[in-house]
């Protein structure tokens, strides 16, 4: 199979997958190797193209192999030697497997075999990697299970390179039960390093020199716990698993085969005999991971920067719970054994009531555990080696046979946290022991607020408020007195757009900037070229928009329309007249090489109009076949390049456009001129293997209106735009994932092309049209309740069309289109 590395820095002993061995009599390991020399054992057969081909069948419990035929690897093949291949169709993960028994004759033998060591087929080697960001490979992930419950957000059109996700689960049932919500996101990258030597004297032996693995993470967990009277749960839960394609490397000549593993994993352990309700959030950065040296063994590794926060219990006579989130990690060789990490931000409450006096014993914590090991006997340890240790507790509250100490704390806002300036603001507190007369809200030392009842939360409008950090104080009333105050420290930043002027690099108002992308708040792209169709460009900046560069071949003479992100600097692009590129090959379209070296265009036989990757790493193309007028979904993959098949999009009067979110999919603006009040579109919830075709059932839609542009925000919250006939700019709504839409009216606008939102209610749309008699208008437009009002931002106005917008976050975005110019968002 063609594997594509994806992000991986290889050490430099490290060659790419597919060398071919020498078909000479393997030499006798020297002696004395040299250091970082590869030696491969006698032992060792890797596997070659025609004696894969004449593989029968693979038993892959227990990897028995059944041959038709003999090649010269069959022929020569004995008892006790191991058998190496990476990736194929029989063998998904690869194989490293040492013959036990050879039966059968010339023409058909069956090779029955065991699981082998790495250190026996390669007596001294490195491996020495590490993957970037693991959501920079998203293309690479083969499949996802989410639990009921539980969503992931922010995975696309966005500038988040973690996996972020919200949960709402019930353990237990109505009466004996518990809830937990809160939210999880991990940034995680992998490494491996891997060092070992062959010694001949005083005694053959393999020597580990250094195994080391792990992930750099970054993991932020916030935890909200309600129970019911009398619960009792001990409960594992699997939030969400992640399943990646195989990785494969060669030591020398041999293919060395990972496949990764990310499982986001709740555990709760305790009982309860009250109603509570509790909350903890705890921050993690460094490095997790094990280590083993000849000289110490193994040890944990672990670097630790920790922030956490929380809110006091509320609750009555006693109570005991454990809630645990976090990932667990693991790395497999040839999917057999490797190391794992498990990370879990916790928090925990134990506390029984005295009902006589009305006292309490407590102990509320926040910390974070680690459980760190790997599973050995294929390096050549032979046993399973795991440890468990606490990266840090701390104790919130601790009391003895006490009374619940009177107190108030800020749930929202976070303290260190930042927030819009001119929006409101809603501070909310939780209060312990006494209930207090009056909550005051002060601001810089000025009272903004009271309350006299729960719920305690007071709306602050920040318009008046300055630009910069400010300190928030909750002080809790009792007889006039403060009992007890809480303060946050937050900081209140200035967004704003500002032009950005490309003239100095040939943009003028021939040429058109079709499509923008920014990979983080630093890093972006920008292709266009000239209205004629010709001269394409790509832009990049790293200042995050304030300067560009043009990164794209001198003389290109087709312009490009939109790029598709595969991963770090690595973008599809599709040109003006249908055909794609990948970028930095500018020399060939987008294909991949056969067998016999041959370049093959994997759209060679269509005209693409649009194009999207699904969550498990699928270029979906919108495309007519050379030979038909008909439309249909090619969908290639975008690791091998080669289209694995095509979908039919029923009715072709209209360019249909594609979207993914995640598993979901969405194909629109598809119109039947046989039915003239409705239109229709396509969807999908497994990632674009299957789809359904509806009836686009939403009142004043019909095929006379154009649809362009679409952006999802999460699995429930999406939105379309375009133009309808009377001559508005439109947008159709849906908060049910795509089962049900609502149209909006924009009469301030006569066209939106395209839509990008920054959180479920906040987004920004461009206007699209163009008055050739020079007549201006605003081509941004603002929306802060999810699309249903609008409001055209004066910084845009322009006679000229504005093309794209794209939003990562609340920080950065960037807006393109036709002319010299275009529009950065930041805040300061």
């Amino acid at each position: 199979m063609k594997r594509v590395l994806l992000l991986i820095i290889m050490g430099i002993m490290l060659i790419p997958t597919g060398c071919k061995k020498d078909d000479k009599e393997e030499p006798k390991p020297d002696p004395n190797p040299q250091p970082g020399e590869i030696v491969v054992a006698d032992i060792t057969k890797i596997m070659d193209a025609s004696t894969r081909q004449a593989i029968a069948s693979i038993d892959t419990v227990n990897y028995t192999f059944v041959f038709n035929s003999e090649t010269d690897f069959v022929k020569n093949l004995k008892v006790g030697d191991i058998m190496v291949d990476s990736c194929s169709e029989k063998a998904p993960y690869g194989y490293l497997r040492k013959v036990t028994a050879i039966e059968g004759a010339k023409g058909g033998k069956t090779v029955k075999t065991e699981q082998a060591k790495l250190t026996e087929a390669v007596l001294q080697g490195h491996i020495d990697f590490s993957a970037n960001e693991l959501p920079l490979l998203r293309n690479r992930i083969r499949k996802m299970v989410l639990a009921p419950g539980v969503t992931l957000k922010n995975m696309k059109n966005s500038d988040f390179t973690v996996f972020y996700f919200d949960y709402d689960i019930d353990l237990g049932d109505e009466n004996n039960g518990i809830n937990i919500q809160g939210n999880s996101s991990l940034d995680m990258g992998l490494f491996f390093k891997f060092n070992w030597t062959y010694q001949i004297l005083p005694y053959p032996d393999v020597i580990v020199d250094l195994f080391k693995a792990g992930v750099e993470m970054n993991q932020h967990s916030s935890i909200n716990i309600t129970s019911q009277a009398g619960a009792t749960l001990t409960q594992n839960v699997s939030l969400a698993t992640f399943y990646f394609d195989p990785w494969t490397f060669s030591v020398g000549p041999v293919p060395v085969v990972f496949f990764p593993k990310v499982e986001l994993v709740m555990d709760v352990d305790g009982n309860v005999s009250a109603v509570f309700s509790t909350g903890a959030s705890e921050d993690y950065h460094g490095e997790l991971g094990i280590k083993y040296t000849s000289d110490g063994g193994f040890g944990p590794l672990s670097g630790t920067d920790f922030s956490y926060d929380y809110y006091a219990p509320s609750l009555e006579f006693s109570s005991g719970i454990t809630a645990k989130v976090g990932p667990k990690v693991s790395l497999m060789l040839y999917n057999v054994v490797g190391p794992y990490i498990y990370l879990s931000g916790y928090t925990s409450l134990d506390a029984s009531y005295y009902s006589s006096t009305g006292n309490w014993d407590m102990d509320l914590s926040v910390g974070a555990a680690v459980r760190t090991g790997i599973e050995v006997d294929i390096f050549s340890f032979e046993h399973d080696w795991h440890t468990d240790f606490n990266l840090f507790e701390k104790t919130l509250i601790h009391l003895e046979n006490e009374p619940m100490e009177t107190g108030i704390f800020f749930k929202y806002p976070q303290d260190n946290g930042w927030y819009p300036l001119g929006s409101d603001l809603k501070l909310q507190v939780q209060v312990t022991g006494q209930t207090p007369d009056e909550v005051v809200f002060i601001a810089d030392g000025t009272q903004i607020g009271s309350v006299t009842g729960a719920p305690y939360e007071y709306v602050w409008n920040t318009s008046g408020a300055s630009h910069g950090e400010h300190t928030l104080i909750v002080n809790d009333m009792l007889n006039g007195e403060v009992i007890d105050a809480d303060t946050v420290v937050i900081s209140l930043l200035n967004a704003k757009w500002e032009v950005v002027d490309f003239t100095d690099l040939g943009l003028n108002n021939e040429t058109i900037s079709r499509d923008v992308y920014f990979e983080d708040e630093e890093t972006g792209y920008i292709i266009g070229g000239n209205a004629y169709g010709f001269g394409g460009y790509m832009l990049k900046t790293t200042d995050g928009g304030k300067t560009w560069n043009n990164i794209g071949p001198d003389g290109f003479t087709i312009a490009m329309m939109e790029m598709l992100h595969l991963n770090e600097g690595n973008f599809v692009i599709k040109m003006y007249e249908g055909s794609l590129f990948q970028a930095g090959i500018w020399d060939k379209e987008f294909g991949y090489y056969d067998d016999d070296q041959n370049w093959i265009v994997t759209y060679s036989k269509y005209t693409v109009y649009d194009i999207d990757l699904s969550f498990d790493g699928y270029i979906f193309a919108v495309a007519k076949h050379y030979n038909s007028d008909d439309y249909v979904l090619a969908k290639a993959n975008s690791a091998s390049h080669e289209i694995e098949g095509t979908i039919q999009i029923p009715y072709h009067e209209a360019i249909p456009k594609i979207i993914f979110f995640r598993n979901k999919g969405i194909v629109f603006n598809i119109v039947n001129p046989a039915n003239p009040l409705r239109q229709y579109y396509m969807i999908s919830d497994d990632n674009g293997h299957t789809w359904e075709t509806r009836v686009l059932n939403v009142s004043g839609v019909t095929p006379e209106d154009k649809l362009y542009g679409a952006f999802f925000f999460s699995e429930t919250h999406g939105w379309i735009v375009g133009h309808d006939s009377n001559g508005n700019a439109i947008v159709l709504i849906t908060e049910d994932g795509g089962d049900t839409w609502e149209k909006v009216d924009v009469n301030e606008a006569y066209s939106f092309g395209s839509i990008s939102f920054i959180s479920d209610t906040e987004g920004y749309a461009t206007e699209n049209s163009e008055d050739m008699l020079g007549g201006e208008s605003n081509k941004l437009y603002h929306t802060q309740d999810g699309g249903h009002t609008w409001e055209g931002l004066d910084f845009s106005n322009s006679a000229f069309r504005l093309h794209k917008v794209r939003m990562l976050n609340y920080k950065r975005g960037f807006a393109v289109g036709h002319g010299s110019t275009g529009y950065r968002f930041t805040v300061e």
